[in-house]
Order: structure tokens, then sequence, then C-alpha cells
């Protein structure tokens, strides 16, 4: 996976981003930046479903606290489609001696893929606890790894 990165100010001045965090928005630097200033803009919600508030969201949070948050998954729909979810991790940067943070870094990975992949193993997963027919899987060697209910009862064994 590709990391993608953005280094704001204090004052929500975009002073980095690479390619990465630029092609994901969909928006140059200077855009980013004015994106930061709407909160509508920047919809993103934890994933239960609730929404950060402006306060919360981890970039600020890290400015505000000066304590840096890492993977936090968060969701938005960029541009209206559909959810993406990425790990988010913010690190607080202090200029010389100075007592609040100066600028945030904050470097995210999309992870809508994985998500999606796990979701999937969890459907298939209650699908086989559910069914009353036996079914194992086994790995490479042949050697039974796991097996469902369904099996139990067929073959004795628990």
């Amino acid at each position: 996976m590709c990391s993608s990165d953005l280094m704001i100010s204090r004052t929500g001045k975009v002073i980095a981003a690479n390619p990465s965090a630029e092609a994901i928005r969909g928006m140059n630097a200077k855009e980013i930046e004015a994106s930061l200033r709407d909160d509508d803009r920047w919809k993103i919600f934890r994933e239960d479903g609730t929404v950060f508030l402006p306060a919360e969201f981890p970039l600020r949070r890290a400015l505000r606290t000066g304590r840096g948050l890492k993977n936090v998954v968060v969701g938005t729909r960029l541009g209206g489609r559909t959810v993406r979810w990425f790990s988010l991790s913010t690190q607080p940067v202090y200029a010389p001696r100075s007592a609040r943070p100066a600028y945030v870094v904050a470097s995210f990975e999309d992870v809508t893929r994985q998500r999606r992949v796990e979701a999937e193993n969890m459907r298939l997963a209650a699908a086989v606890r559910a069914s009353p027919d036996a079914i194992t899987s086994t790995d490479l060697d042949y050697r039974y790894v796991s097996w469902n209910a369904g099996a139990e009862k067929l073959f004795g064994y628990s």
C-alpha cells in the first residue's frame, strides 16, 4: 500500500502533500487546504457511522492535544461516491521552544479493499457456522483445520 501524507500548520495551511494524498482527495494542495476550512466537505465518520465533530477530527485533535494518533479507521464519501475507509495516523510537530504543536503530519492508507475482504470473510464464516451440512477445511498438507457443527454431528468429533 502507498502512504498518503499531508503536513498541515496550526492555521490550516497545507505545507506539503504528496501525490498520493492529492490523488485520493482528487485535489491539489491548495484545494485540500480550502476544503479543510469547510467541514461539510470533510464528512469523516467512525466505523460505527457516527460523524466526527470538527474538534474531534484526528488532525485537529493532534494539534489541540499535542498527542499523535495511530491507525484510526475513518470513513468518508469522496465526491459523494461510495464509502472509502482509511487508516489514519497523526504526529504533531513542535517548533523550537514551543509548548504547542506548530504542524501536524497525517499519514493515511486506503483500507477499503481490506475492509471489504474482511466483511466477506465474516459473511462466509457465518454461513458455514449456520449450515446444517458438514463443512470442513484443510491446510495445504490436508490436515483438518476447521469444521462446523454439521461435521461434528456427522463424524462424532468436536
